[in-house]
């Protein structure tokens, strides 16, 4: 008699061989799961924290404010790392009109420093109602009522336009003027009160104490401007007020007595 399967019973038990197939089959999509749950991972890393940017360090300022130059930096804190293109940050926080450079590093600790050197004011130009403060190389800083203890820079017939701050003076007497102030020393950049430049291309400067001193033109300044601190001991030590120094001729400094006065003090 033959036995029949009934309807509803259960599957045949695969054999060996095909048990080892699904065996295989199983760990090569395990295998292939790990490996894009790896790559996955691996391109969200530059998104992770790990990558961001966590910190911005300025260093070098004095007039602006840390805040300033990371709003012009364009730099965020939790940007992607990557992001932070060196380069194009030091150009962008250059931009300030008082900056005269930028240095940028980003570390892959995600901190990321700006170093900066600030433009310094070293001279006034007289404007209308107010006193352009420019730095040494003529950019404007910016505009003032007043200019505080820096020297004016005063040419004669000057003709000056409008400029914007940020930007250079586009008048060649203000650069040469500029030279003449690098070029005199440091005994007489103490107490500095004005530069001038005179309409035949010569300059003075007037001193501490308002005594004027002739340089004459820009040829050989430096070299009659650098008498200056030998003129002005001997006149201390001889105790001998003068009007003016006129240090224009190399070898033969003309020295004008100041007016003599009565014991009250007025000219007789």
């Amino acid at each position: 008699m033959h036995a029949s399967t009934a309807a509803g019973s259960l599957p045949a038990s695969p054999s060996p061989p095909e048990a080892a197939s699904l065996a295989s089959r199983v760990e090569s999509l395990l295998r292939f799961v790990t490996i894009m749950a790896v790559l996955l991972a691996a391109a969200a890393l530059p998104l992770s924290s790990f990558f961001a940017v966590t910190e911005i360090v300025v260093n070098g300022i004095r007039q602006v404010s840390a805040h300033e130059i990371v709003a012009r930096s364009g730099v965020r804190i939790g940007a992607p790392r990557f992001t932070v293109q060196a380069a194009e940050v030091a150009t962008r926080v250059a931009r300030h009109p008082k900056i005269a450079k930028a240095l940028v590093v980003a570390h892959p600790s995600g901190r990321v420093e700006i170093d900066v050197t600030e433009r310094r004011a070293t001279a006034a130009i007289p404007y209308r109602n107010v006193f352009l403060l420019v730095d040494a190389s003529g950019v404007l800083l910016e505009k003032r009522g007043d200019r505080g203890n820096l020297p004016l820079l005063r040419v004669e017939d000057l003709a000056l336009p409008w400029v914007r701050v940020g930007d250079d003076v586009p008048v060649p007497e203000i650069g040469q003027t500029l030279r003449v102030l690098e070029l005199l020393p440091a005994e007489a950049t103490r107490g500095l009160v004005e530069i001038r430049m005179d309409s035949a291309g010569e300059f003075s400067f007037v001193a501490e104490g308002g005594l004027l001193v002739l340089l004459g033109p820009m040829r050989g300044l430096g070299e009659r401007a650098a008498m200056f601190p030998q003129v002005i001991s001997a006149l201390r030590k001889q105790r001998i007020s003068v009007q003016y120094v006129d240090l224009r001729f190399l070898d033969n400094v003309v020295l004008r007595p100041a007016a003599p006065t009565s014991p009250e003090g007025d000219e007789p």
